[in-house]
């Protein structure tokens, strides 16, 4: 698996996240941020990191079952354009975002672009969430976080 965020420490929540549920089951590493841990169960990495061929290349075209693009709303179209051509031949592809929470603000962004381009091929779909489709979560008990 591939996951691929914007900033060096949101992959760093993520991973953390990833180890409390896989409970070590799963080799992590992160690719980016002064580190090159390119041979694990689980990758984490930023867009810009992969974007340039010297990280790009350590992997196959095929070597991620699933590849998960979060907060794609911040991603340019170049950087969509590369997610969606030089990774994950034969993969699953997930992209989340929000456009209401772009930080790319007075330009183009590649989410906006993907619907345009890929919303009438099949096997691809959409799914546009409604304020009304999130819960909140409760706040856990301390003990039971730990």
């Amino acid at each position: 698996v591939l996951f691929l965020v914007h900033r060096a420490q949101l992959a760093k929540q993520a991973k953390k996240s990833f180890e409390r549920v896989f409970n070590n089951s799963v080799s992590m590493g992160i690719v980016g941020d002064g580190k090159h841990e390119y041979d694990c169960d689980f990758v984490f990495a930023m867009v810009e990191t992969l974007n340039r061929d010297q990280h790009l290349f350590q992997y196959e075209k095929d070597a991620f079952d699933c590849i998960i693009l979060d907060e794609a709303q911040n991603t340019t179209p170049a950087q969509m354009k590369m997610f969606l051509t030089r990774l994950g031949f034969n993969s699953k592809f997930v992209i989340t975002g929000d456009l209401s929470q772009r930080d790319l603000v007075g330009r183009r962004g590649g989410l906006a672009d993907v619907e345009q381009i890929l919303g009438r091929v099949d096997d691809v779909a959409f799914s546009h969430l409604e304020r009304a489709d999130v819960r909140e979560q409760r706040p856990r008990d301390r003990k039971e976080s730990r």
